[in-house]
């Protein structure tokens, strides 16, 4: 009798093993992330690269979008998600927060806007020409007071260091 005890614990041990083993193997511990791209139209974008980043990992996955602009990421462990759109003449898209869950799907939506391409140059040079005045100016330092030849010690001529500063000849000097 001991031994058909034994027998039927063992047996229904190891339905029970069975039973929750078969049902272990039917759960996911996986979520996916799957949407589509558009243009601002609307009008689906095929081609278009996206990536998803694992921000806890920095594991990434890429996929391209098909001709109806539709992607799909499945079989992606839980967790928070980076998710970017890129294609060549639109400016790229970043979602930064897109949390999976265990056996759900997150749905995006991609709207690429046409890259703007401007350009802009900043220049931190003075301008050779000054447009609001029409005078001529210097200033006459210590170092080519103390450098300069003086011809009849007259400080008037260190004017003549100036740009576009002639003696006048004409004029007697008093």
């Amino acid at each position: 009798m001991r031994r058909g005890l034994f027998a039927r614990l063992s047996l229904a041990a190891a339905a029970l093993l069975l039973v929750l083993t078969g049902s272990a193997r039917g759960q996911s511990v996986t979520g996916s992330i799957s949407g589509d791209v558009t243009d601002s139209t609307g009008a689906a974008l095929p081609g278009v690269t996206i990536t998803a980043t694992n921000t806890a990992t920095g594991a990434a996955r890429s996929v391209v979008s098909g001709r109806a602009g539709l992607f799909s990421f499945p079989l992606l462990p839980v967790g928070l998600y980076a998710v970017a759109a890129e294609l060549a003449g639109f400016a790229p898209r970043k979602i930064a927060s897109v949390t999976v869950s265990v056996g759900a799907d997150a749905t995006l939506k991609f709207v690429l806007e046409p890259a703007a391409s401007a350009s802009v140059t900043v220049s931190g040079e003075a301008p050779l020409v000054e447009t609001t005045k029409s005078e001529v100016s210097s200033t006459v330092n210590e170092r080519a007071i103390q450098n300069l030849p003086t011809n009849g010690r007259s400080f008037i001529d260190f004017v003549l260091t100036t740009p576009d500063v002639v003696k006048d000849n004409f004029r007697g000097e008093p």
